[in-house]
Formats: structure tokens, C-alpha cells, sequence
């Protein structure tokens, strides 16, 4: 996985909206929520946040699922990838 730097403005104008420090507490408290299901506990703060995004959107709970169970396939196929390393 290549990651790549980005200026503090530039990730200030993306993530605007999740600087609000009542937005902040909400989200603090989904991912809370979320990670409190032990079958979902060990995916990445990446997919956590996504998801708990979702879940606040209010989005299909079909979509959210869909996503969730996406994350878990990637998630333990990279884990397998690593380990036969």
C-alpha cells in the first residue's frame, strides 16, 4: 500500500465538515458503538470510520452491511496475504 503525504489544508477542506467539535463527539461515539460488536472489532479505523459514516448518514442498512462485509473480505484477505509471506 503506497500512501501518500497531503498538506494540513488540504485535508482540512476534505474533512471540513468532521471538525465541528459537536460532529466530532458523534463521531467519537459511532465508532464507539460500532467497535463495542465483537465481529467487526478488528477492522481497520479506515473502515470503521467509513462505516460509521454510513450509519449516521442514515444509509440502506443493506448498503451498510454490504460495506461491512466488503471490509471483512478485504480485511482477512490481506491478514492471509501477509501471513503466507
Amino acid at each position: 500500500m503506497k500512501l501518500k503525504s497531503i498538506t494540513r489544508a488540504c485535508s482540512d477542506s476534505v474533512f471540513s465538515d468532521y471538525l465541528e467539535p459537536d460532529e466530532m463527539r458523534s463521531l467519537i461515539a459511532g465508532l464507539d458503538a460500532f467497535y463495542d460488536d465483537n465481529t467487526i472489532r478488528y477492522l481497520p479505523i479506515s473502515c470503521a470510520l467509513i462505516a460509521t459514516v454510513m450509519i449516521q448518514q442514515n444509509l440502506p442498512k443493506a448498503e451498510i452491511d454490504a460495506y461491512i462485509r466488503d471490509s471483512k473480505k478485504w480485511t482477512n484477505d490481506l491478514m492471509d496475504e501477509i501471513i503466507r509471506e
